[in-house]
């Protein structure tokens, strides 16, 4: 019985010197559990365009983290307070992915949407010195069309059409076969497909803030120049979709993120 007894106590006393060994272990493992949880959580709000959630819930991240899963919330968070325009703050996590991510896609991508930042606030000098600045840093980004198509649009913006037409120039000849190649050389538009307009402005910077926005979400829209009577209207439109109810499905995407869209025609 006493022998019983003492292996017992002895039992207690060993349960006792690990507990708080495995107190702290179960307590990491649930830490991660939740951070990876957050992060999952960040990825399903962008998807569904909830930013001011995404906005929200990205102030636990940490700025400075290399990992990939935390780069790409970082990521999500920047775009969202890009579409949000508050340009600062977007710079601050645009900044720090591309500083994180060491030469990777998303780091590009967040060195484009860097440099959007300032064109879509209005400072345009600025946007063209961040879109050169990318050709360089990116020589092999398959962003690389993206950045010449928007340095011909900035060049025009400004008035520089000589500019502009060389930029242009360089899009057609380097990546003859990019969509962004294929907006800029002048095709008709087909009538056998469906496509979605967005908008329809008088000033042409105005659609062209538009389809910036839109680029920053992920699409691939084009403005169209159309002459009705003594005006001339510029047309944000995207897609070529061969059914109305796949333009239709994506029309509603727009609406539910606060985007006007119909489908043409």
């Amino acid at each position: 019985m006493k022998i019983l007894k003492s292996k017992t106590l002895i039992a207690a006393a060993v349960f006792a010197l690990f507990l708080p060994f495995l107190i702290a272990g179960c307590a990491s493992y649930s830490t991660q559990i939740s951070a990876k949880e957050s992060l999952d959580n960040i990825t399903i709000l962008y998807l569904k365009g909830n930013y001011d959630e995404v906005i929200r819930s990205g102030r636990m991240l940490n700025l400075s983290s290399s990992q990939p899963e935390v780069v790409k919330a970082l990521y999500y968070v920047g775009v969202s307070l890009l579409v949000e325009k508050r340009f600062i703050e977007a710079r601050r996590y645009l900044e720090a992915v591309e500083k994180n991510d060491k030469g990777k896609e998303l780091a590009a991508s967040a060195a484009l949407r860097f440099a959007d930042s300032y064109y879509l606030e209005g400072k345009s000098k600025q946007a063209f010195q961040l879109y050169e600045s990318f050709t360089r840093a990116y020589p092999s980004s398959s962003l690389l069309p993206s950045a010449y198509k928007k340095l011909f649009e900035v060049c025009q913006a400004v008035g520089d059409f000589k500019q502009a037409d060389q930029y242009r120039e360089t899009l057609l000849s380097q990546y003859p076969s990019s969509i962004e190649a294929q907006q800029l050389g002048g095709k008709e538009e087909k009538p056998d497909y469906f496509t979605i307009q967005v908008g329809a402005f008088f000033d042409e910077n105005n659609a062209r803030r538009l389809k910036l926005e839109l680029e920053v979400l992920g699409y691939k829209p084009a403005i169209i120049k159309a002459r009705e009577e003594k005006t001339v209207l510029y047309k944000v439109r995207l897609g070529q979709f061969k059914t109305r109810a796949e333009a239709a499905y994506v029309a509603g995407q727009l609406e539910a993120r606060g985007y006007p869209a119909r489908v043409c025609p």
